[in-house]
């Protein structure tokens, strides 16, 4: 059965609007059975954002009971043939590492693979946050996919939010920045020094957040290139650092989680090449933190 979305909604509550005579408990559960597909793709978060418009796969689930533990372990917004879209927690590892016995979110989606087609998978990281970052992953399932993602990863677009402190100049604004990188260091130079990368820092203002005394703003921010610490290091330019971000500001000691979340990803489908856009709902801890607290002992450190 086929339902076209109405208006702009996450899965739980279109499931529960096509089916108002099921409890919240049997809606989820639909949703873990993969019971709802978007574009050949099953779609298995209740966060996943569904736009006006959007044509929805309904069929009534028949397997067995196997895969109602996924959403323990890894929760999978998306996954067709070929890609898996996941949505990584703060403080998460990728890989195992060394005697880390923390479990990785590659061995959880391994797991849920087997689980799920009783044999083992290939598991190619395409994209993900870093490690104090939060957000959408991609991976590609085969080597033919991961190859068309690669080639085609400079036309991925992220969509980032973002909570920052410090009064913000523009509410709106697109700046362009030049930059070098030397490991994980980043500096700002001029454009005519060999090697410069542009950058683009652009943003818009949601809304301004009052916590004790303080003001903070949360931030959009559309990103079309990838370097690590990209967009964290270009706020902290326009000192306006990301909340929690000891990295960029040491003038925070920090009592929050890191307030960056990679919420929208656009990539291109590896065999079809059609645009495919995942939305992902704000964590309920995004908007829910402590000020942070000023070490004013802190020595002053240049920041990466």
């Amino acid at each position: 059965m086929k339902i076209q979305v109405k208006q702009t909604t996450n899965l739980l509550a279109f499931a529960l609007e096509c089916f108002p005579q099921v409890s919240v408990s049997k809606a989820k559960k639909m949703i873990l059975y993969n019971c709802f597909s978007l574009n050949g793709a099953s779609i298995k978060s209740f966060e996943f954002i569904l736009h006006k418009g959007d044509i929805i796969d309904y069929q009534r689930y028949s397997g067995g009971r196997h895969i109602a533990k996924e959403r323990r372990d890894v929760a999978i917004l998306y996954e067709d043939e070929d890609v898996l879209v996941v949505n990584k927690s703060f403080g998460t590892p990728i890989f195992n590492k060394g005697n880390n016995k923390e479990r990785a979110l590659s061995t959880m989606i391994r797991s849920y693979l087997k689980r799920k087609y009783r044999d083992d998978f290939e598991l190619h990281l395409v994209f993900s946050p870093l490690i104090d970052e939060s957000g959408l992953c991609l991976f590609a399932k085969n080597q033919f996919a991961l190859k068309k993602l690669k080639d085609n990863y400079e036309n991925m677009i992220f969509n980032i939010d973002a909570i920052v402190t410090n009064p913000i100049k523009h509410k709106n604004d697109k700046i362009k920045f030049y930059v070098t990188k030397q490991k994980d260091r980043l500096n700002v130079v001029d454009s005519s020094i060999e090697g410069a990368k542009e950058l683009i820092l652009q943003y818009k203002t949601i809304e301004t957040i009052e916590k004790d005394g303080e003001t903070f703003y949360h931030l959009s921010v559309t990103q079309t290139t990838n370097i690590s610490y990209q967009t964290r290091f270009l706020l902290k330019q326009i000192n306006n650092p990301v909340l929690g971000d000891y990295r960029f500001d040491r003038t925070q000691k920090n009592k929050n989680i890191l307030k960056l979340f990679y919420s929208s990803m656009t990539f291109f489908k590896p065999k079809t090449g059609k645009k495919i856009q995942i939305d992902c709902l704000l964590p309920n801890n995004f908007n829910v933190f402590n000020s942070p607290v000023h070490n004013l002992n802190a020595q002053k450190e240049e920041n990466i």
